[in-house]
């Protein structure tokens, strides 16, 4: 069974393919001298180049099921930023404007993002279905929208749920598209907060004050910014349709 690709990897071998349109084939080298200076040494020239091969499938508009779904992800996030360069580059003034290198990459606890808690009451739960009700989106619409599965949307729309983590709470921010302000009034039902000196939480914070709600451009720049890869908004164990 082929070796499944992370996020990172798709990252460079897409933003490789961008780069080098017409010329890929004959640029394999930088490929793979790329893949090796960020840790995967052990991807073989083969995969490699089927990997690009689903890049140029989805640019040209062929061979559109040969993608997995993190390659489209990544792809349409990325062509995103191009067809809406200003937009973008508003966004990466707004993130700069606090110095990113003087904020802490890694949270010293990912705990406190990742390991479950019950919210207290049934506050969390109200607030929830009336930001859900007034989104007008379906169950569908908000959770296909930002990553998040079926099943653990529905534990949640349910009151099923005997707790929910940060990360999946800010996934709700962005599939709900919520306002800061609402977005901060549902993590603070849940126990939780954005800190402004993590670069996890200064990226999330904003996009949702920019009003950006496209998780896989959120994932993009958490890559770039060296947040651990468990901090991605993803689903938990998220696989791709199709591995090459």
């Amino acid at each position: 069974m082929a070796k499944r690709w992370s996020f990172e990897e798709d990252y460079i071998v897409c933003k490789f393919y961008l780069g080098h349109v017409d010329s890929w084939k004959a640029e394999m080298d930088i490929l793979m001298m790329l893949l090796c200076e960020y840790g995967f040494a052990d991807r073989d020239r083969g995969s490699a180049r089927m990997r690009v091969q689903n890049y140029e499938s989805l640019h040209v508009g062929k061979g559109l099921s040969n993608a997995a779904q993190q390659s489209r992800d990544i792809y349409s996030a990325m062509l995103n930023r191009v067809n809406n360069l200003q937009s973008y580059r508003v966004l990466r003034h707004h993130l700069e404007a606090t110095s990113m290198g003087s904020l802490i990459k890694t949270p010293s606890d990912l705990s406190c993002y990742l390991h479950v808690q019950a919210p207290s009451g049934d506050n969390f739960f109200k607030m929830f279905w009336s930001f859900f009700r007034a989104s007008g989106l379906t169950d569908p619409e908000v959770y296909n929208s930002c990553n998040m599965g079926r099943d653990t949307f529905w534990r949640i729309a349910n009151n099923k749920n005997e707790g929910i983590n940060k990360k999946t709470v800010i996934q709700l921010c962005f599939g709900l598209k919520l306002s800061y302000a609402n977005s901060l009034a549902l993590l603070e039902a849940a126990g939780y907060t954005l800190s402004k000196g993590i670069t996890f939480d200064h990226v999330i914070a904003t996009y949702l004050q920019s009003e950006i709600y496209d998780v896989n451009d959120v994932n993009l720049t958490l890559q770039e910014e060296g947040v651990p890869s468990s901090l991605y908004l993803l689903q938990k164990n998220r696989r791709s349709s199709k591995e090459n």
